[in-house]
């Protein structure tokens, strides 16, 4: 309340340390370390351990943000039912609370899945060539991020819809080849020579 005045969102102080809604820069000697930095386009691995670790703790972070934001919305409900007695202060507190809540589940809730579509591209990158039509993989990445498996129990319906495609997609290539058929005498038994009119008999 700091004595009470009106709440203010805090602002972090970059020269404290604390300022974590940054990326750090690099350092100011980072050139006598003789390496080539990194562009935005260069791939690292990642252990797929790490990756699952990762993600789950970013489904546990929209979990109790979903909590929270339960509580704060049940202390706004109080707040505005006794709203003669409530500081204006307080509730001011109680709606940037809720609005910073809800940021956190979006954040959470972002990155948990583009994770989950890491997971699901390194599997599916692991496909033979050909094995599933772009329609079939795009299918599988896109299962509804609240599945309780990895692809949402879409392969069976995936792999069948694929089979349905290929078929389609041969058959039309073959009637778009398709050309009347004209059939020839094989030119290794080339025709005869027809007799000749005037040819005689031999005694």
């Amino acid at each position: 309340m700091d004595g009470g005045k009106s709440y203010k969102a805090p602002v972090p102080d970059p020269a404290s340390g604390l300022d974590l809604s940054k990326l750090p820069v690099p350092d100011a000697d980072i050139s006598k370390l003789s390496l080539t930095m990194p562009s935005s386009s260069t791939h690292t691995s990642v252990p797929l351990s790490l990756l699952e670790n990762w993600e789950l703790r970013e489904r546990h972070s929209i979990g109790l943000a979903n909590q929270l934001d339960l509580m704060a919305a049940t202390a706004l409900d109080l707040v505005w039912e006794l709203s003669d007695s409530i500081p204006e202060e307080l509730r001011a507190l109680l709606i940037h609370l809720s609005r910073t809540t809800q940021c956190l589940s979006h954040n959470a809730a972002s990155s948990m899945s583009e994770m989950l579509r890491l997971q699901r591209d390194l599997i599916l990158s692991s496909l033979p060539n050909n094995f599933l039509l772009e329609t079939g993989v795009n299918s599988l990445r896109t299962a509804p991020l609240t599945a309780k498996s990895l692809f949402g129990g879409r392969i069976q319906s995936a792999l069948t819809a694929d089979h349905e495609d290929q078929i389609h997609a041969s058959l039309a290539r073959s009637n778009s080849g398709q050309r009347p058929v004209v059939f020839k005498r094989p030119a290794s038994k080339p025709p005869g020579a027809p007799p000749a009119k005037n040819a005689k008999r031999d005694s």
